[in-house]
C-alpha cells in the first residue's frame, strides 16, 4: 500500500480543494489527509476558522477523497507522519512549509518519503482568503457551490453571528453572504441598502 499525505486548514471547502486531494490520491492508493486544529490555525493565520475541526473533519469525510481523515497534534506538526509513516507527502501550491525541517525529520523517522508539490487549480478564484474576501464579480457560472453548501455556509453565518462577528468581521459588513450568493445564485449585491435588505432576511430566521 502505498500511502500519500495531504494537510490543510479547509475551513470553507471548495473546488481548489478538491482538485488538490484529487491530484495527492493519484500520488499512491490510500491517502490520509490532516486537517489543521482550530488552536493551530488561530496562532498560524492570526485568526478563527468559520467552521470549527470537527466539522470541517466531517465535511472532509463525507467528500469520500480521502481514505481516512485525522486532526493534526496540538503539541507536534510532525506527530502524525511519524504515527502514519507516508510513502509520500503532497503539498499544495502556496503550502508554507519549512523543507529543510520537515527532511530533517523524516531522516529522523527514517523515512524515506518523497515530498511533491502539487499544482495548482484557477488559484485566482479558488483561494479561501479570496472566497471571504472578494466582493467583486469573479466571472463564475451559476451552482458554482451547492444548494446544500449554500445552506450549511448560510446556517453556520446564523449560528456565530453576535454583536463582535464570527472573526471574519462583522455582519453588518462581511463579505461571505453577498460572495455565497455569487457562488450559488450568480447574482451579484453592490447595492448597498439591497445588501441590507438581503442580510436582515437572511438572519431574521
Amino acid at each position: 500500500m502505498k500511502k500519500v499525505m495531504a494537510f490543510g486548514t479547509f475551513d470553507i471547502f471548495h473546488p481548489g480543494h478538491e482538485k488538490y486531494l484529487s491530484q495527492a490520491k493519484k500520488l499512491g492508493n490510500f491517502l490520509i489527509v490532516v486537517v489543521a486544529r482550530d488552536e493551530t490555525v488561530l496562532k498560524v493565520k492570526k485568526q478563527k476558522v468559520r467552521n470549527g475541526e470537527q466539522k470541517r473533519k466531517k465535511i472532509l469525510i463525507e467528500s469520500g477523497l480521502a481514505d481516512e481523515v485525522v486532526l493534526g497534534s496540538l503539541n507536534d506538526r510532525y506527530a502524525v507522519i511519524e504515527k502514519y509513516r507516508p510513502d509520500v507527502i503532497a503539498l499544495g501550491y502556496d503550502q508554507k512549509v519549512n523543507l529543510l525541517e520537515l527532511k530533517n525529520k523524516l531522516k529522523e523517522f527514517k523515512l524515506e518519503t518523497k515530498i511533491v508539490r502539487l499544482k495548482a487549480f484557477k488559484p485566482e478564484i479558488y483561494k479561501s482568503s479570496k472566497l471571504i474576501m472578494n466582493k467583486k464579480p469573479t466571472g463564475l457560472k451559476k451552482n458554482v457551490i451547492s444548494k446544500t453548501v449554500f445552506a450549511r455556509e448560510i446556517e453556520l453565518c446564523r449560528e456565530l453571528r453576535d454583536d463582535k462577528g464570527c472573526g471574519w468581521g462583522k455582519c453588518a459588513t462581511c463579505g461571505v453572504v453577498p460572495l455565497l450568493i455569487k457562488l450559488h445564485k450568480e447574482v451579484l449585491i453592490e447595492d448597498k441598502e439591497e445588501l441590507k435588505k438581503v442580510r436582515k432576511e437572511i438572519f431574521k430566521k
